[in-house]
């Protein structure tokens, strides 16, 4: 596989469709020194949007092998007005050999420094960060999530440390579960650190989400996120 085209990006390097198509649809954005520890990008249930992919360039700025798989056959919930979106389904059979194969393609990429790569989501995209770390426990060794958790993980089963960013109004994802899987990763042993953003609802990060997105929050908790990739997934 060749490298990326380069493309005027705020000086990113972006793979050209093609190049990875035999793989998984995605996205890949890498620093223009073409190197970098790797990081998997997974959306919060809307596909693989323009937000996600800039998202993706965002990291590659910050020095990260940045890749969004698609998950959703091309489809895209934000080409809908927001209050007629709905999330976009994919089975759970589905799903995972794309997340694993993310993970190989993440790998297959020159200049990919150090032998474990992060794990970042939004939503369900968040849980789906979290159970890669059990899938790929010796090749997942950062997992942020943003207002998702998945019920069910076995955190003893995980090498993993844990970023978790959680919304003070959300219905679905409450602070107090939070706690309660933040309790259980130290339990197992594995490094955990959760923040609550007051005043906030499920989706603050997100500015395709435009009646949730909150650019104090959004802001601070990417401050804590750079850093906390910065000294657990660059130090890998």
């Amino acid at each position: 596989m060749g490298a990326p085209q380069a493309e005027d990006r705020d000086t990113v390097w972006v793979a050209p469709e093609a190049a990875h198509a035999e793989r998984t649809r995605g996205h890949l954005a890498v620093p223009t020194s073409g190197e970098g520890p790797g990081l998997i990008v997974l959306d919060g249930g809307l596909g693989l949007t323009s937000w996600v992919r800039t998202l993706c360039e965002r990291f590659a700025r910050e020095g990260y092998i940045a890749y969004a798989p698609d998950l959703y056959d091309g489809r895209d919930a934000t080409l809908v007005p927001e209050g007629e979106r709905r999330p976009l389904n994919a089975s759970f059979d589905q799903v995972v050999p794309l997340l694993l194969r993310a993970v190989d393609r993440v790998g297959e990429v020159p200049g990919l420094s150090g032998d474990t790569v992060g794990a970042f989501g939004v939503g369900p995209g968040g849980a789906r960060a979290m159970l890669l770390a059990e899938l790929r426990p010796e090749r997942v060794s950062t997992v942020t999530t943003y207002y998702g958790l998945e019920p069910d993980l076995h955190y003893a089963s995980t090498r993993a440390a844990f970023l978790g960013h959680f919304a003070s109004d959300d219905e679905t994802t409450s602070w107090k579960l939070a706690q309660d899987h933040l309790e259980r990763i130290r339990s197992a042993g594995r490094e955990g650190e959760f923040h609550l953003y007051p005043r906030t609802v499920a989706g603050f990060f997100e500015a395709e989400r435009a009646s949730a997105y909150r650019a104090d929050a959004a802001d601070l908790s990417w401050s804590r996120t750079v850093a906390f990739l910065r000294d657990r997934l660059s130090r890998g």
